[in-house]
């Protein structure tokens, strides 16, 4: 037992609900928390016991503890929900694998870069000119000019233009269709052909490859368990959703009537 007020007791397990419920409203480092916790249950209690009862409002009271009860009910739901989703290491261990299977297959290139953009401003005329300007570009850098020499004297790109267009290592999948199928057939240190996209033309140069790091499970375990129970959860939420029926009865803020499901 923490106190007693007017004969009723406040015990640890209240402590804890209301440290929840006013952390809604606490950071969880302030200082002298969990004594200020113990003054506001003190100070509840105290009021309460003092209430005149026949001054009070006892419809607003049912309702208020009614929204509480369904709060709490809800919150243990989909906590549930998301304990259960991890509580299987198998099922977290097959999560695993199938992640690093994905990132096995996904080769990684650093690359350079040198863009000339005409995307929105132009047309074909802007289009032409970005052409010619690769191709000079390129002729420069076949001619023994550095690629990233160029790259910060050319490029329309102001994120890669700085470092003469190094984007680092990057994967297949995080790239344009059309780089992504130059990349792969380019020798390290070679210049590609220009390459046309919707936005611009370009020049890309490979100047590495490396298999990804793959993280060991006990690194990511933790990760891949809130990622899990997460998802579990959301999951819950939105197949409740569809099996409930809603209906509203107010009105939008453009007047129109609520959707009814």
């Amino acid at each position: 037992m923490i106190a007693r007020v007017n004969g009723i007791e406040i015990r640890e397990s209240d402590v804890r609900a209301a440290d929840k419920e006013m952390g809604r409203n606490l950071g969880p480092q302030q200082e002298g928390r969990r004594d200020e916790v113990i003054k506001y249950l003190i100070n509840t209690l105290m009021v309460a016991s003092a209430a005149d009862k026949s001054a009070l409002d006892e419809a607003e009271i049912r309702t208020r503890l009614e929204f509480v009860r369904n709060r709490v009910i809800s919150e243990q739901v989909i906590r549930i929900a998301g304990r259960d989703a991890v509580a299987d290491d198998r099922a977290v261990r097959k999560k695993y694998d199938e992640l690093i299977a994905k990132m096995s297959t996904d080769r990684q290139y650093h690359i350079f870069v040198l863009d000339f953009l005409f995307q929105g401003a132009g047309g074909e005329s802007a289009a032409k000119a970005a052409e010619e300007k690769v191709r000079n570009a390129r002729q420069r850098i076949a001619n023994g000019e550095a690629f990233e020499a160029v790259a910060r004297e050319l490029s329309d790109d102001p994120s890669t233009k700085a470092n003469g267009g190094n984007r680092g290592y990057v994967a297949l999948n995080g790239l344009g269709k059309e780089f992504a199928e130059v990349i792969p057939l380019l020798e390290n240190d070679k210049v590609s052909e220009p390459i046309k996209t919707k936005v611009g033309w370009h020049l890309v140069k490979v100047v590495d490859t490396r298999a990804p790091s793959i993280p060991d499970f006990d690194q990511i375990s933790d990760r891949l368990r809130d990622q899990m129970a997460q998802q579990a959860q959301s999951d819950l939420i939105e197949k409740l959703r569809a099996e409930a029926r809603i209906q509203r009865f107010d009105e939008t803020a453009s007047g129109q009537a609520a959707p009814t499901r």
